[in-house]
């Protein structure tokens, strides 16, 4: 009987040993799982982090670039409307000069709508192809040339 118990008690502590062993075993495994848990957490906070930085940065770009391009828009109009308003002047100013030479009413009717036929409306990109009047509207190059030879070949006396 004697020789029972201490077998039970030697079978019991064995079973004890093995339960705390496997229990341990297990802790650590549980501790690693939450160690490798919490680390992948962390990796994808900062990923996404690293991810919301980019986005902020792109959008913060792509505003500085459409007011870069606001600016750049505001100002070549502004360029355009001060160009048109010297063109508009110099039209003025040769059809005043024109008029002045006592040309007959029906040939300024003529000239003027030919001036009016080349404005340009300061939208139109298809004038816009060139950034500077480098290329003047043919009435203040060919026509120019042209109506000092109309108005030599009507005997006019003045001179340019």
């Amino acid at each position: 009987m004697d020789w029972m118990k201490l077998c039970e008690e030697k079978e019991h502590a064995r079973e004890k040993d093995e339960f705390e062993r496997v229990l341990k075993c297990t802790e650590i495994a549980l501790a690693l799982e939450d160690e490798k848990n919490k680390k992948r957490h962390d990796n994808g906070r900062k990923h996404l982090e690293l991810i919301k930085e980019q986005v902020r940065e792109h959008e913060e770009a792509a505003l500085l670039k459409r007011r870069e391009r606001l600016t750049y828009y505001i100002r070549t109009k502004e360029n355009w409307k001060l160009k048109d308003k010297w063109l508009e002047e110099l039209k003025q100013d040769r059809l005043k000069k024109l008029s002045d030479t006592g040309v007959s009413q029906e040939y300024m009717d003529y000239v003027t709508k030919k001036t009016i036929e080349d404005s340009v409306n300061i939208m139109d990109s298809q004038y816009r192809t060139y950034k500077s009047y480098d290329i003047l509207p043919r009435w203040v190059t060919e026509s120019t040339e042209a109506m000092k030879a109309h108005i030599k070949s009507q005997n006019f006396e003045k001179t340019f």
